[in-house]
């Protein structure tokens, strides 16, 4: 089973849910069991359905530059990859259908198809960033049962997450100190966005959660500004992709949610155990 653990990056798999409970908690819909609950599942088969995609379509780039994952290391064949792949993508259109018919297979849809099209097309080109926030954007939306309810939640996870994207890209070769200064300067920027628009009741709860998002990113965006290695480089693409946990947090906090905010929290705090052991990127 550890060869599935790190096909799918199990540690991050768990920053997925809380993109359908952010979209539910801005669009009112936190408290409907069914639909908020499979739209949760979705994102996180939708999330293991992309990594296992994307070691496929790396594969021949991997075994050069990543020999240690599970394709290039023999630890899993292409074949059973792909097949892990399109079947996590077929069961997030059942159980998508199951929470929210017509509507959940829909936005199911717009989400895999866009992860399809980072994994196999976008990602070494200009477009790859945007395509990978485009990625999160749907899917906090796809948990809202309003687009533009969960416009402004989703665009700042999205922000979030172009500049991890960006990051990403020197992970194997390093980076100019400027992308480390760049990731800092976006993280402080998305967390003040947060905070501007919580509401006085959640203020502190709001807090915490995007104190908790902000200070490991901008520590670990500030080392590696100072020295670009790939190992620091790394470092802050695995802190980003985990702190889009805590940033879930804040933003369901800043939406009069607190009981999810914190429990988000906890699940945060599971994922970094867990990241310990298990890949993240």
């Amino acid at each position: 089973m550890n060869v599935y653990a790190d096909l799918v990056r199990l540690p991050a798999v768990l920053s997925a849910p809380g993109d359908a409970l952010l979209g539910a908690a801005a669009g009112g819909r936190a408290g409907v069991v069914r639909p908020t609950a499979s739209a949760a599942l979705s994102s996180a088969l939708t999330y293991m359905a992309g990594m296992a995609l994307n070691d496929y379509a790396d594969r021949h780039v991997d075994a050069v530059e990543r020999p240690g994952r599970p394709i290039p290391s023999g630890r899993i064949s292409p074949g059973k990859a792909l097949a892990v792949g399109t079947g996590l993508l077929a069961a997030d259109l059942v159980v998508a259908w199951w929470g929210s018919g017509r509507r959940g297979v829909a936005w199911s849809l717009a989400t895999s198809s866009a992860v399809i099209a980072y994994d196999f097309a976008a990602k070494d080109t200009p477009a790859g960033p945007a395509t990978m926030a485009l990625c999160r954007f749907l899917d906090v939306q796809r948990g809202s049962p309003s687009v533009r309810a969960a416009v402004w939640p989703a665009a700042l996870v999205a922000a979030h997450t172009y500049a991890i994207t960006q990051v990403s890209r020197h992970e194997v070769k390093g980076a100019d100190p400027a992308v480390g200064q760049v990731s800092a300067a976006v993280t402080a920027m998305v967390a003040a966005a947060v905070t501007a628009c919580a509401p006085g009741r959640n203020a502190l709860v709001t807090a915490v959660a995007t104190g908790t998002y902000l200070v490991p990113s901008v520590r670990a965006s500030l080392t590696a500004a100072t020295d670009p290695t790939p190992q620091h480089v790394q470092k802050i693409v695995k802190t980003g992709v985990l702190g889009m946990i805590p940033l879930q947090s804040a933003l369901i906090a800043a939406h009069r949610k607190p009981v999810t905010s914190v429990a988000l929290l906890a699940l945060w705090q599971g994922a970094r155990t867990l990241a310990a052991r298990r890949r993240v990127t």
